[in-house]
């Protein structure tokens, strides 16, 4: 459930985005453009004052990525890498690149002192595809701030996720990538678009992904997820292999909440700010319900010590049977599968 020592975080600091790509959970066909969620939560900004209480010596790295957010939006982000810096911690950081200006990207490079913190720019496609996914995000400011980042001294990579309308320019963009100065570039392929192994793509998520780019590949049919889950328990013999126990990695959410992982604070964040959202349902949300883990209410140790209470139980459900285990953790670590689909490539 959680690992017995802490060595890495994810942190997601906010959930705002400037983009509005078709399958990412806070997307909507709201006249907001966001999910009912996003809208009951407002813009929520996890702050420095809260991430000091985190014992930031024993952290060797921290991965600012997210559920629902873009973490170059947030206001202080500059002051946040600079803070965990100083720790020599390792800090990475997952964005669009759409957005802030070269003196910002500058700043950014300057203050990444550790040799192995780095920002991915998600770019899927050159200048006439990469809106097709990424909408509301400009290719010409996402190539000038990745470059000022790069000429700076910023160590850059490329994550290029492949769909129907963009793997054409995989090549292109690799050559792109090496010539920009970019030290790695990351292919992925279906780990959004699935073939079988995502669930069941919404109807209005997919109404919007035929408008603005391409088709999946396959969308699971009715009950096949749970049929998923089970197979996957009988192929993985007994229970799951817990990455964030492997890794030893914890999520934090924008709102404060440590959990586990990312894919636990999915739908715990969800259902926080949703009374009638599905997540309600998911084993893991009802566990965290009775649960203290609010950094910005408890100290860290206070909310270690409360999964610790749930440690036995949790690993109970997972070496039980599929009918009364928690779904999300067999559905990401009960099979290896989906590390197979990325490629990771030296430049």
């Amino acid at each position: 459930m959680i690992p017995t020592t802490v060595r890495k975080l994810h942190i997601e600091l906010t959930n705002r985005c400037n983009a509005g790509c078709p399958l990412c959970g806070r997307t909507s066909s709201r006249p907001s453009g966001v999910t009912e969620f996003i809208e009951n939560s407002g813009w929520i900004d996890l702050q420095l004052e809260t991430l000091k209480k985190i014992p930031w010596k024993t952290i060797e790295r921290v991965n600012f990525c997210g559920n629902y957010g873009d973490p170059a939006i947030h206001p202080k982000m500059l002051d946040i890498v600079e803070y965990i810096e100083n720790f020599d911690t390792t800090t990475n950081v997952v964005t669009n690149g759409s957005l802030r200006n070269t003196e910002w990207w500058t700043k950014l490079a300057k203050i990444q002192t550790n040799k192995k913190s780095h920002v991915r720019f998600s770019i899927d496609g050159l200048r006439d595809t990469n809106h097709l996914y990424r909408r509301n995000t400009n290719f010409d400011t996402i190539i000038d701030n990745a470059q000022t980042f790069i000429d700076n001294g910023g160590i850059a990579e490329w994550v290029f996720i492949a769909f129907e309308h963009n793997e054409h320019q995989i090549d292109e963009a690799r050559e792109l990538a090496k010539n920009m100065g970019f030290k790695k570039f990351h292919l992925r392929r279906n780990n959004r678009i699935g073939q079988g192994r995502t669930p069941p793509v919404k109807k209005v998520q997919q109404k919007m992904f035929d408008k603005f780019g391409g088709t999946p590949s396959y969308v699971p049919q009715k009950n096949e997820l749970k049929k998923w889950t089970e197979s996957t328990y009988q192929s993985s013999g007994c229970g799951i292999k817990c990455k964030s126990q492997e890794t030893e990695e914890l999520y934090i959410s924008c709102d404060g909440d440590v959990l586990p992982c990312c894919w636990w604070g999915n739908s715990q964040f969800a259902s926080k700010y949703d009374p009638n959202h599905v997540g309600h349902k998911d084993k893991h949300v009802q566990i965290l319900k009775s649960m203290k883990i609010d950094l910005r209410k408890y100290s860290w140790d206070k909310i270690i010590n409360e999964y610790e209470k749930q440690k036995d139980y949790v690993e109970l459900l997972w070496s039980n049977d599929p009918k009364n285990d928690i779904p999300k953790c067999f559905a990401q670590c009960g099979t290896q599968k989906n590390i197979d689909a990325r490629i990771k490539e030296e430049l």
